[in-house]
């Protein structure tokens, strides 16, 4: 029977169909089973409450109220499975083999080795916030990570340690051919960015040979190494030893968003952009020119399917060639990926996910509304989880982070970004009401 919103009002008690989900109600609420396109389940006064199982993860957990209280069968990245509680249970891996130990969960986990040269995980917020100076570490990132930005310059990781392209040489638009400049050693202090956190480096080269060398897990095989403590000095550190080469194409500058931490364009006497993240006026990146830009780094990145490149901005769905871009990205082998707000249209996302293209979310506290977050929800609910990215660009323990836990169906991993490791204090942290995110982009687009 088809349930509608009137005789969900009126108390309606039965058993019944509503959009993509069929369930038993009492009284108008949802008591007894039901199923959705992401959950098969339980329910008491409308909340899960009892045992139910992931149609996303394939998960078995128990609820309490709507929250997970306990996860009887738990299935990993790598294939293997836990069956049991937090205490008791067995873990059946890929090849075959048990354990009676459930491995401890990491969030975005990065391989470090310590002083006595043992092999542990360590969270990526974690990591970021023991703010270590990376000045005068071996890392070869000259070759591994790229990103060209309408500044004009082409640089060897998102820090921009080495400047192949700089602002003052002529712009990259006009060359004919790259040639890289070749340096090992970090100049930076900080070092912020996942895609250059996670490509191997050491304190020295020997660190960085040994780290290499006894490298051996895939890149998926984390759970069960053990975790470091504040114990451990971190000597070298990575994710694969054999890792995806990439390149963050910044497209433009432009924007829908005015994020308090995203710096604004800097331009000098002349006019000449100097720097920058975004505005809401610059001019659109055109095919021919992304194409140019891809063509010039693509000698010196691995063939596919070791090379990816990351479309990012400002906000690069508001570019009307975007799905162009795409297709550029696939026809030169490019595995692509999209960083993006979520404020794209539902039917473009989807679109670009029929593309093949790995759409990454980030979720800002002073302008993501909540539709947006159920936005990327519906299209997690239809598309391999491996597909979409959820980043908070916050710590877990906000407001914020915690209404995004609400809307986000739970057995997806959410990745929390505070501030890129540079906010300790919260400080950006203003969450405004949802009228006045709505009125604060409509204020920043005119």
């Amino acid at each position: 029977m088809r349930v509608t919103t009137k005789m969900l009002k009126n108390g309606y008690t039965g058993p019944g169909e509503l959009d993509k989900e069929v369930a038993e109600f009492t009284e108008g609420k949802r008591n007894g089973l039901g199923i959705s396109e992401s959950v098969a389940g339980e329910y008491k006064d409308d909340k899960l409450h009892g045992y139910s199982i992931s149609n996303i993860t394939k998960n078995i957990n128990r609820y309490e109220d709507g929250v997970i209280v306990e996860q009887l069968v738990t299935r990993y990245m790598n294939g293997d499975i836990w069956v049991g509680t937090d205490d008791v249970g067995i873990l059946i891996r890929l090849d075959g083999t048990t354990s009676t130990v459930k491995p401890v969960y990491v969030e975005n986990p990065v391989y470090i080795i310590n002083q006595d040269k043992q092999f542990k995980r360590i969270s990526m917020v974690d990591l970021k916030m023991r703010e270590i100076n990376f000045k005068g570490w071996y890392c070869p990132i000259y070759k591994a990570n790229f990103s060209i930005n309408p500044v004009g310059e082409i640089c060897s990781g998102v820090c921009a340690n080495i400047r192949h392209v700089s602002k003052f040489d002529p712009h990259w638009k006009t060359l004919d051919k790259l040639v890289l400049k070749e340096n090992t050693m970090c100049k930076i202090k900080a070092c912020f960015c996942d895609a250059d956190l996670l490509q191997p480096k050491g304190q020295t080269e020997e660190l960085y040979n040994y780290f290499n060398k006894h490298n051996q897990f895939d890149e998926h095989q984390l759970e069960e190494l053990p975790v470091c403590t504040n114990d451990d000095e971190i000597l070298a550190m990575g994710r694969g030893s054999m890792m995806m080469s990439e390149i963050h194409f910044h497209i433009g500058l432009r924007c829908n968003y005015d994020c308090a931490y995203c710096p604004g364009p800097v331009y000098d006497d002349t006019g000449k952009l100097q720097s920058g993240v975004h505005d809401n006026s610059s001019p659109h990146m055109t095919v021919e020119e992304f194409k140019h830009g891809l063509t010039l780094i693509d000698p010196h990145v691995p063939p596919k399917p070791n090379r990816r490149v990351y479309i990012t901005g400002g906000e690069p769905t508001l570019n009307p060639k975007i799905k162009d871009l795409v297709q550029v990205c696939i026809d030169m082998g490019f595995e692509p990926r999209i960083s993006t707000n979520g404020t794209g249209g539902e039917k473009k996302y989807r679109e670009l996910l029929d593309m093949g293209v790995f759409l990454e979310f980030s979720f800002h506290v002073e302008f993501t509304i909540d539709k947006v977050i159920q936005k990327v929800t519906n299209l997690i609910k239809d598309y391999d989880p491996v597909k979409i990215t959820v980043k908070c660009m916050s710590f877990e323990d906000t407001p914020f982070a915690q209404k995004v836990q609400h809307i986000i169906p739970k057995d997806k991993d959410i990745f929390y970004y505070p501030i890129y490791g540079r906010d300790i204090e919260h400080k950006y942290y203003y969450d405004r009401s949802e009228q006045e995110k709505e009125q604060a982009e409509v204020q920043f687009n005119d």
